[in-house]
């Protein structure tokens, strides 16, 4: 079903099942798309899932860093929270 939301191919089904949190996400999904092309691969894929994590408006480690650093900064662990929800991270208590 997600595959086919996101116009993806029947070979990243794998990449969908490892991560069914991210995809259950309506809105997370629907940004999702806004950063796919028809050539993604796995990685790339990932990567743009990650921005979407993160709430960028670009695709690079950079960007992500420095959207966790300013929540780390501010004392938000929203991302944090979610990168672990998602199976992206463990936190300690």
């Amino acid at each position: 079903m997600y595959l086919q939301e996101l116009e993806l191919p029947m070979h990243l089904k794998e990449l969908v099942g490892k991560h069914i949190e991210f995809f259950k996400s309506k809105e997370r999904r629907v940004r999702l798309k806004e950063f796919l092309t028809p050539d993604d691969g796995e990685n790339a894929i990932l990567e743009k899932m990650l921005a979407v994590v993160f709430n960028v408006p670009d695709v690079n480690c950079i960007s992500f860093l420095l959207a966790h650093f300013n929540a780390f900064a501010q004392g938000d662990d929203t991302i944090e929270k979610e990168l672990a929800r998602l199976g992206g991270t463990k936190t300690t208590q």
